[in-house]
Parts: C-alpha cells; structure tokens; sequence
C-alpha cells in the first residue's frame, strides 16, 4: 500500500510535464534588437586658485580656446544622433563668477554659448544639463 501514492504522484508529474505548454523559440529576433551604445567623457576641468582670482578685479581672470576634435571624427559624424552637455560649477571662492562657454566653428563663429552666474561661496555645485539633436538644440 505503501507504493500506491508514489506511483499516483509519478503518474500525475508525468501527466503535468507531457501536457505543459511550450512556445516555439524565435531566434531571428536578434535580427531586430538595436544596441545604442552609451559613451562619456570629459571635456573640460579648471582649478584657479582664490588667491589670483582676489589679484584681479573686473577682467577676465581665464579664457582658454581648445579644440575638441572627437566631434570632427567621420564616426562620431556618421553615428551620433542626440547628446547631452552636463556642467557642474563650483564657486569655492569669496567673490561672483560670471562663466561663459562659448562653442566655435573653425571660422570662430560662435555656434552655442552656455552663461552661469554664481555667486560666492558657500554656494552648491551648479548642475545643468543641455540637450543636443532632435529633442534639443542643434548638433
């Protein structure tokens, strides 16, 4: 009698494991899978101490002109669609910045320019993030 509800229990787990359900696998929809690849970096990082910042009053204190040439890369052409431009600013100092980015062309046309008015320390950092392509400005 012992074996009566071993082979019901084996019979009833056979029965459930033939009569499951199974969908029929569909390997081409690899064939519709798009991989968008996500890629950071950094453009720019500047450090000026207080102390010549308090030496000069009303002039400029640091201007710089680079080139960032990755957007100038036939792939980076070719491939980007939209972007994002994230700055953080950070006024550790006793007195306002004004901070102007200003993005030229070859020719030094201005071609987008970003504005910050900080004010003097303590202030926390500023974070702003600008959209560029279709749900932005202009690439």
């Amino acid at each position: 009698m012992k074996y009566i509800p071993k082979s019901i229990l084996a019979i009833l787990f056979c029965t459930v494991i033939f009569s499951s359900c199974a969908e029929k696998q569909d390997f081409d929809q690899l064939d519709n899978l798009d991989i968008i690849p996500t890629a950071e970096a950094s453009i720019l990082y500047v450090e000026t101490p207080e102390y010549i910042i308090n030496q000069l009053n009303g002039v400029n204190f640091y201007s710089q002109i680079f080139n960032f040439d990755a957007f100038s890369e036939e792939f980076v052409a070719d491939n980007v669609l939209d972007g994002f431009i994230t700055y953080e600013v950070e006024n550790t100092t006793s007195k306002p910045l004004d901070i102007t980015f200003e993005f030229l062309d070859e020719a030094g046309n201005v071609l987008d320019s970003e504005n910050f008015m900080v004010n003097a320390a303590p202030t926390a950092i500023l974070t702003r993030e600008i959209a560029y392509g279709p749900a932005g400005r202009s690439l």
